[in-house]
């Protein structure tokens, strides 16, 4: 036998105060998801001081390209070197130094920090995060073009962000977006893995990059962008599409 469920008319009964809740919900929860996201997306992109894991190696003495690339830029008050990524197979290093004084330590500390890459017979940074009065001049940046093959790999890729994945996303994506020089089909693969995370200024690189610019594949891939809570890629895809609309 089936029971009816008898509720009070206080539960089922629409008042005006519970319109007002409604109506309240209804408003305040998407500004609310927008501050998450918004929150969430600052943390990671700080670069907050870490310690030492399995993951990463202390600098060598034979690592003699790397050391002078990093003494030649006359950094203030190293705090360390790691290694990240060490690949003699593809002859690549990906490595990270910590310099500076302690900033914000009420927050637990962090430090200025630079990510550079030495891939055959080429090194440059590809990520400084200078917090000191250092003349950033000194600075080489990596000067990524064809060559650069591996470093355009899904393998790389893959590699990179099971690393340091701050580095990946914030430091190398986001200097292949900005650099007309990579093959626009690396472009191509940023563009459409924009959906794995929130990342409006990697979308906005790619749309300061000449070659995205006069591509309708990218172009559209960017109109399409996903909505997430708070649409954080919403003038992203107004601006993907009134460069389509040039076309």
């Amino acid at each position: 036998m089936n029971k009816t469920l008898n509720l009070s008319p206080q539960f089922t009964t629409v008042t005006t105060l519970s319109k007002l809740i409604a109506m309240a919900l209804f408003v305040a929860l998407p500004f609310i998801g927008f501050w998450l996201g918004m929150t969430y997306q600052s943390r990671i992109d700080k670069p907050f001081m870490d310690s030492v894991d399995a993951t990463t190696q202390p600098i060598s003495t034979s690592d003699a390209v790397m050391s002078l690339f990093i003494e030649k830029a006359n950094i203030p008050e190293l705090q360390d070197t790691k290694i990240l990524v060490d690949d003699p197979s593809h002859n690549l290093k990906v490595f990270k130094i910590r310099y500076g004084a302690p900033q914000d330590c009420q927050s637990g500390c962090f430090y200025s920090d630079a990510t550079g890459i030495e891939y055959n017979e080429k090194i440059g940074w590809i990520s400084v995060n200078n917090y000191e009065s250092t003349d950033s001049s000194n600075f080489t940046y990596y000067d990524f073009d064809s060559t650069d093959t591996y470093l355009y790999s899904p393998e790389f890729f893959e590699l990179l962000d099971t690393k340091d994945t701050w580095v990946y996303q914030n430091a190398f994506l986001f200097v292949l977006a900005h650099d007309e020089d990579v093959p626009r089909g690396v472009l191509l693969t940023i563009a459409e893995h924009l959906s794995n995370y929130i990342q409006p200024s990697l979308a906005l690189a790619l749309l300061e990059n000449p070659t995205v610019t006069k591509d309708r594949e990218i172009l559209t891939v960017l109109t399409n962008s996903p909505v997430f809570a708070g649409d954080a890629y919403n003038q992203i895809r107004i601006q993907a599409q009134e460069l389509l609309d040039q076309l």
